[in-house]
Parts: C-alpha cells; structure tokens; sequence
C-alpha cells in the first residue's frame, strides 16, 4: 500500500511510460516487466527517495499475470547464464573459438520480455522524422517492400554488449555500474562474430531522407541522429554521419544463414558494425531522423562514458579463449598453445599482427593469423575478427 511519487524517477527510468500506464492504480504489474528492480541494489535507494505515504484501506492483489510467460525456448547448454528475467547470458568461451559464433550460442542480452507475436510476414517498420512532440511520418514499409526495394547483402561483424568483461574492468580500475549486481560476474562472453544478411541501412536512409543524407556527409549536417525503437520500447540513437560513413549497416533478417533468433530480433534488428551491441536495437519497429540524439532513459543515462558521452564505437581489442583467466597452467617442453580472437572495433579494418607476452612485457612472441578461416560476404570493410 506504499505510495510514490515518480514524477521525476519516470524520466530517467526505461519504464516511466509503462509506469504512467498505471493511472494511479497498482503499478506492480509494469513493475514486474523489468524484473531486474529485483535484482539491482539501486531500487530500494530510489524507492526511499521517491516514497511520499500509505494507504490505509489498500487491498493486495493475490496473483499478477507473468510478463515473461509467453518467453522463447532456448538452448542454454553453450551459454552462461547471467539471469532469467529479463534473460541474460554470456557465450561459453569454447563457442566463441571459431570464426562465426553459433546463433544458439551467441550471447542475448534482453532488457524486458521478448516481444510475443512479432511475424515478419506482417512486419512493417515505421519511418519518420522530427522530435517526440513534433514528429511527422515518412513511410510504413513492410519487410516485403523493403526486400522488393533494395537489393539484400550480407555482412559479418562482431556483436558485443557495451559491459563486457565488467569483471576485468572493475579488478583494473576499481567498482563500476554493475558492482552488487548479477552482472559483475561478467567475464569475456558478451560478444561474438556474426553473418548477418538483410537490406543495407545507408540505401534505406538515402532514399527516404535524401535532403538529410546528403547534408551530414557535410559537415554542414552532423547535427543529425538516427532514433531507433523496438517492439520492447527500448530506445536509442546513432548519428547518421557514422551510419553513412559505410554501407555496411543493415536491417537484418538472417544470422549465420538462417532466420534471427527470437532472442536477437526476429523478424528485424539494426545491425552497425563497430558500434556497441546498444545501438544494434532489436524488434525494430520504427526509425526516426530527428536533430537531437533520443531522449529515452535508455539513451540519456545509460550506456555513457565516465565523461558522459554516448557509448557507441567498439575499442581494438583481443581475447584469449584457449585458457581462462587465472587458470595455473603446466608448460612440457618450454612451450604454450595459446589460441585466441582479436579485432578492430570501429577501425573497419583487418588485423595486422598479435604478439603475446608470458614475462610481463619483456619479450613478445607473434601469433599466426589464420587468414584460411574467414569466411567472405559482400562487406568492403572488417568488422569480423
């Protein structure tokens, strides 16, 4: 029977809309869908803060529907579960030793329940441009009309969630985000390399927003952001001079040849190479141009740097996957096999050597890049590993 005042919470909170939804009623059931509140020591501090009294004759609602209960079967055997609901995990480092991840395996990072109900038959993404309070449509395109549109291409690129390796970070420079949390077990496992396949994102943009495109390949036009929303109602942005840099960027369908999971998107996600996985919006439902970055909480207070700017390119950086971090090894004959990844994040370019160390620095050993296991798309860049 608690009250609260969330008049303020809801603007930095990913579910103030769904908490508005409440009308001065029971707000558990909204609260349910982001199960994390049960997770995070944050809570009960926002909870004190915002409490302003009691009601008396208040009635507990006996049983609440289950916001997760309509959720896709998964295949957990190669993947580290991190938590349930919302479903989190990580990919076991041996699925990761290969040059294109598993879609079983690949790491899912949900913020809410998964979508019910989506189907790409009846799918239709919604562009328009402008900001939340004078926004004005461009075009409803079905998955049909986009692949009628514009002609399909492949890309393979790494995927990788903006808080891996949380527990290397917090060991190098102290407590981060994610400290108390179920999330500081982070290891190396929120990534993994992928073939995606679906309609270039720079064709569609140049062609719905032709004026626009054309102005932020200027420096006349980097004011522009790309706002993307999926069916979860998680919210982000890009801005559209990194998107048209390349014409590597889609709206994918396909991972590895086959339809996008459940769990990564189906029927349709972003997909920008180099970016942080928070970017690559899943479900997507609509696509807004707009001369601001969004202004959702997802956008506006999470997935920033300690100087307060927007997470968006990946670093260089590489993974040893054939040995697990504090492991005691023996060594026969003087000699280690060390096998591992390594990539150039947002660079968009090839590997050109790895050296590895075993004495602190002091002599380096360089590694053979097997060259012979890349598989080719229609990308002119490298964002694989």
């Amino acid at each position: 029977g608690n009250v609260y005042d969330v008049s303020l919470f809801k603007q930095q909170h990913p579910g103030g809309r769904y908490i508005e939804q409440a009308a001065g009623g029971d707000v558990e059931p909204f609260w349910n869908i982001w199960a994390y509140h049960y997770l995070s020591p944050k809570v009960n501090q926002a909870l004190a803060e915002t409490h302003i009294g009691t009601l008396k004759d208040y009635k507990q609602i006996d049983t609440l529907p289950d916001a997760y209960s309509e959720e896709p079967k998964r295949n957990i055997d190669h993947q580290v579960v991190l938590i349930k609901k919302p479903f989190c995990s990580e990919t076991k480092p041996l699925k990761l030793n290969s040059y294109l991840t598993d879609p079983d395996s690949l790491y899912v990072r949900n913020h809410a329940p998964v979508p019910p109900g989506l189907n790409i038959a009846s799918h239709a993404i919604y562009f328009s441009m402008g900001d939340e309070n004078n926004e004005h449509e461009v075009a409803t395109l079905s998955m049909k009309d986009l692949e009628s549109l514009f002609q399909r291409k492949s890309v393979t690129s790494v995927l990788q969630c903006a808080g891996n390796r949380a527990r290397e970070d917090a060991r190098a420079t102290g407590a981060n985000g994610f400290t108390g949390t179920p999330f500081e077990s982070i290891s190396i496992g929120l990534v993994g390399n992928v073939k995606w396949a679906g309609v270039p994102l720079t064709d569609v943009l140049k062609s719905l927003y032709p004026v626009e495109c054309r102005s932020a390949e200027t420096s006349e036009g980097c004011g522009w952001h790309v706002v993307f929303t999926g069916a979860d109602d998680y919210e982000t942005s890009t801005p559209l001079s990194h998107i048209l840099k390349t014409n590597e960027c889609l709206l994918a369908t396909h991972m590895n040849g086959v339809q996008l999971l459940p769990d990564h998107g189906y029927p349709v996600r972003v997909i920008i190479p180099g970016v942080a996985g928070a970017r690559q919006v899943k479900w997507l439902q609509s696509i807004r141009l707009c001369n601001q970055p969004s202004v959702s909480p997802w956008n506006s207070h999470y997935y920033r740097m300690c100087t307060g700017s927007h997470i968006q390119t990946l670093p260089l950086q590489s993974l040893i996957l054939s040995h697990m971090d504090g492991q005691l090894i023996s060594c026969n004959n003087d000699s280690l096999r060390v096998e591992g990844v390594a990539y150039t994040g947002g660079l968009g370019t090839k590997i050109d050597r790895v050296d590895l160390s075993a004495d602190n620095g002091a002599t380096w050993t360089s590694a053979e890049l097997l060259w012979n296991e890349i598989e080719y798309d229609d990308s002119s860049s490298n964002y694989a590993w």
